[in-house]
Protein backbone atom coordinates (compact mmCIF):
# COMPACT_ATOMS: atom_id res chain seq x y z
CA UNK A 1 0.00 0.00 0.00
CA UNK A 2 2.95 2.05 1.08
CA UNK A 3 4.64 2.02 -2.32
CA UNK A 4 0.96 2.68 -4.25
CA UNK A 5 0.78 5.81 -2.34
CA UNK A 6 4.47 6.81 -3.14
CA UNK A 7 3.81 5.73 -6.74
CA UNK A 8 0.74 7.71 -6.94
CA UNK A 9 2.16 11.17 -5.33
CA UNK A 10 5.07 10.72 -7.68
CA UNK A 11 3.09 10.50 -10.66
CA UNK A 12 0.88 13.43 -9.60
CA UNK A 13 4.07 15.66 -8.90
CA UNK A 14 5.42 14.81 -12.38
CA UNK A 15 3.52 14.05 -14.94
CA UNK A 16 1.76 17.55 -14.85
CA UNK A 17 3.89 18.96 -17.35
CA UNK A 18 3.68 15.85 -19.93
CA UNK A 19 0.05 16.24 -20.29
CA UNK A 20 -0.46 20.03 -19.62
CA UNK A 21 0.22 21.46 -23.44
CA UNK A 22 -3.03 20.58 -25.47
CA UNK A 23 -3.18 22.02 -29.05
CA UNK A 24 -5.84 21.68 -31.67
CA UNK A 25 -4.19 20.71 -34.87
CA UNK A 26 -4.44 23.79 -36.78
CA UNK A 27 -5.01 24.19 -40.53
CA UNK A 28 -4.29 26.89 -43.27
CA UNK A 29 -8.05 28.03 -43.20
CA UNK A 30 -8.44 28.04 -39.15
CA UNK A 31 -5.52 30.25 -39.21
CA UNK A 32 -5.98 32.64 -41.81
CA UNK A 33 -9.60 32.91 -39.97
CA UNK A 34 -7.65 33.88 -36.64
CA UNK A 35 -5.49 36.49 -38.47
CA UNK A 36 -8.50 37.57 -40.31
CA UNK A 37 -9.68 38.70 -36.71
CA UNK A 38 -6.33 40.19 -35.58
CA UNK A 39 -5.40 43.93 -36.15
CA UNK A 40 -2.01 43.35 -37.93
CA UNK A 41 -2.11 42.96 -41.81
CA UNK A 42 -0.64 39.73 -42.71
CA UNK A 43 0.43 38.25 -45.92
CA UNK A 44 0.14 34.76 -47.52
CA UNK A 45 3.45 33.69 -48.76
CA UNK A 46 4.43 30.40 -50.90
CA UNK A 47 7.68 29.78 -51.09
CA UNK A 48 11.06 29.31 -49.50
CA UNK A 49 11.94 30.86 -46.00
CA UNK A 50 16.14 30.49 -45.26
CA UNK A 51 16.49 31.40 -41.72
CA UNK A 52 20.40 32.58 -40.42
CA UNK A 53 20.09 30.32 -37.60
CA UNK A 54 17.84 27.32 -37.00
CA UNK A 55 15.53 27.86 -34.04
CA UNK A 56 15.62 24.70 -31.98
CA UNK A 57 13.96 23.72 -28.69
CA UNK A 58 15.09 25.48 -25.45
CA UNK A 59 17.20 22.84 -24.17
CA UNK A 60 17.04 22.25 -20.48
CA UNK A 61 16.84 25.86 -19.53
CA UNK A 62 13.66 26.35 -16.94
CA UNK A 63 12.15 29.05 -17.46
CA UNK A 64 13.06 28.82 -21.70
CA UNK A 65 15.02 32.22 -23.26
CA UNK A 66 12.68 32.56 -26.37
CA UNK A 67 15.25 32.83 -29.75
CA UNK A 68 15.21 35.16 -32.34
CA UNK A 69 16.76 35.03 -35.81
CA UNK A 70 16.54 36.80 -39.78
CA UNK A 71 15.41 34.99 -42.34
CA UNK A 72 14.74 35.11 -45.98
CA UNK A 73 11.66 34.40 -48.08
CA UNK A 74 11.87 33.73 -52.14
CA UNK A 75 8.72 32.98 -53.56
CA UNK A 76 5.06 35.00 -54.25
CA UNK A 77 2.49 36.80 -51.89
CA UNK A 78 -0.50 34.96 -52.96
CA UNK A 79 -3.06 37.25 -52.10
CA UNK A 80 -1.83 39.71 -54.71
CA UNK A 81 0.54 37.73 -57.36
CA UNK A 82 3.21 39.85 -56.76
CA UNK A 83 7.07 38.39 -55.65
CA UNK A 84 7.99 38.13 -51.75
CA UNK A 85 11.22 38.71 -51.71
CA UNK A 86 12.27 40.25 -47.76
CA UNK A 87 13.65 39.49 -44.63
CA UNK A 88 11.63 38.64 -42.08
CA UNK A 89 12.03 38.47 -38.03
CA UNK A 90 11.24 34.95 -36.88
CA UNK A 91 10.40 34.77 -33.11
CA UNK A 92 10.10 31.93 -31.39
CA UNK A 93 7.55 31.72 -28.55
CA UNK A 94 7.52 29.75 -25.34
CA UNK A 95 4.04 27.86 -23.56
CA UNK A 96 5.88 26.90 -20.38
CA UNK A 97 8.41 24.63 -21.16
CA UNK A 98 7.27 23.95 -24.84
CA UNK A 99 8.36 26.24 -27.57
CA UNK A 100 8.01 26.60 -31.50
CA UNK A 101 11.20 25.11 -33.31
CA UNK A 102 12.04 24.98 -36.74
CA UNK A 103 15.50 22.93 -37.03
CA UNK A 104 15.72 23.21 -40.35
CA UNK A 105 17.65 26.47 -41.70
CA UNK A 106 15.89 26.26 -44.85
CA UNK A 107 12.21 25.60 -44.85
CA UNK A 108 11.37 24.77 -48.55
CA UNK A 109 7.88 24.63 -50.76
CA UNK A 110 5.20 25.93 -47.69
CA UNK A 111 2.24 28.47 -47.35
CA UNK A 112 3.59 30.91 -44.42
CA UNK A 113 1.04 33.24 -42.69
CA UNK A 114 3.68 36.64 -42.24
CA UNK A 115 2.93 39.60 -40.23
CA UNK A 116 3.00 43.11 -41.40
CA UNK A 117 3.75 45.73 -39.13
CA UNK A 118 4.28 49.26 -41.12
CA UNK A 119 7.55 48.20 -42.62
CA UNK A 120 8.04 45.17 -41.09
CA UNK A 121 7.38 41.27 -41.44
CA UNK A 122 7.84 38.99 -38.93
CA UNK A 123 6.44 35.06 -37.71
CA UNK A 124 6.22 33.84 -34.43
CA UNK A 125 6.75 29.97 -34.00
CA UNK A 126 4.99 28.75 -31.12
CA UNK A 127 4.65 25.06 -30.27
CA UNK A 128 1.04 24.61 -31.50
CA UNK A 129 1.96 25.61 -34.85
CA UNK A 130 -0.70 28.32 -37.05
CA UNK A 131 1.71 30.17 -39.57
CA UNK A 132 3.41 27.69 -41.03
CA UNK A 133 1.89 24.83 -43.80
CA UNK A 134 2.63 22.36 -46.24
CA UNK A 135 1.48 23.77 -49.57
CA UNK A 136 -2.07 23.12 -50.78
CA UNK A 137 -3.53 22.12 -53.65
CA UNK A 138 -4.76 24.42 -56.75
CA UNK A 139 -8.39 24.36 -55.45
CA UNK A 140 -7.39 24.38 -51.94
CA UNK A 141 -5.63 27.21 -52.16
CA UNK A 142 -8.19 29.44 -54.65
CA UNK A 143 -10.60 28.68 -51.76
CA UNK A 144 -8.50 30.01 -48.91
CA UNK A 145 -7.26 33.83 -51.04
CA UNK A 146 -11.14 33.77 -51.69
CA UNK A 147 -11.98 33.73 -48.04
CA UNK A 148 -9.29 35.45 -47.00
CA UNK A 149 -10.50 38.38 -49.18
CA UNK A 150 -13.69 38.24 -48.14
CA UNK A 151 -12.64 37.06 -44.71
CA UNK A 152 -15.03 34.55 -44.06
CA UNK A 153 -12.74 31.44 -43.61
CA UNK A 154 -13.98 28.83 -41.80
CA UNK A 155 -12.11 25.33 -40.54
CA UNK A 156 -13.18 22.85 -42.64
CA UNK A 157 -14.61 19.53 -41.85
CA UNK A 158 -11.79 17.29 -41.90
CA UNK A 159 -11.93 14.78 -44.93
CA UNK A 160 -10.62 11.03 -43.45
CA UNK A 161 -10.92 9.84 -47.07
Amino acid sequence: MKRFIVALMFTALFSGQAFALSCMRPNAFWSAKHLNDQEDDFIVFKGSLTLEEPIDGPGYENPPKPKKTIGQTEGINLLTGEPFNERIAVQQHCYGPWCGTSSNKVIQDRLIYIRKQGENYSIELNPCGGVIFAQLKAEEEEKLIQCIKEKSCERPEPNYN
